[in-house]
């Protein structure tokens, strides 16, 4: 009887658990601006390029588990993955193109600053260059 209610116990407490370790933090949903970095790396299938600086503006819908970049590299709307969580957002796509292909955001612990670590795909001429995003981004109008 003792262990039944132990187990019981373990498994409502692990249910709360996983439930708030879905939820995002509400403070992602502003307005981020900042800059970024774009570096294409030098392989055996592409030439490497010094670091690409330009303006980034992102915005997130906790809510949905969506993000828009409006400015910076891949303009257009992503969907967070499932493996996201409290100061967290994580994205991952297959598409093809130019654009975002996995990124991570982070919010910092006083919720004012993210920054962003990921790969994309550079528009490289004859062909697209895969490349790595960095970047710390801040609240409009902070």
């Amino acid at each position: 009887m003792k262990a039944t209610i132990l187990i019981a116990i373990l498994l409502i407490t692990a249910g709360v658990t996983i439930s708030l370790a879905g939820d995002l933090d509400p403070r992602f949903e502003v307005v981020w601006v900042g800059t970024e970095s774009d570096q294409v790396e030098a392989s055996a299938t592409q030439q490497g390029y010094p670091p690409e600086r330009m303006e980034a503006m992102i915005v997130i819908d906790p809510k949905s588990k969506a993000f828009g970049v409006l400015a910076g590299l891949g303009k257009g709307k992503y969907e967070a993955t499932k493996d996201f969580n409290g100061s967290k957002l994580n994205f991952k796509s297959h598409l093809t193109g130019s654009g975002r292909h996995q990124l991570t955001l982070v919010l910092s612990a006083d919720g004012n600053t993210i920054t962003e670590t990921g790969f994309g795909t550079y528009p490289c001429k004859p062909y697209a260059c895969t490349c790595s995003i960095k970047g710390t981004l801040r609240r409009k109008g902070k």
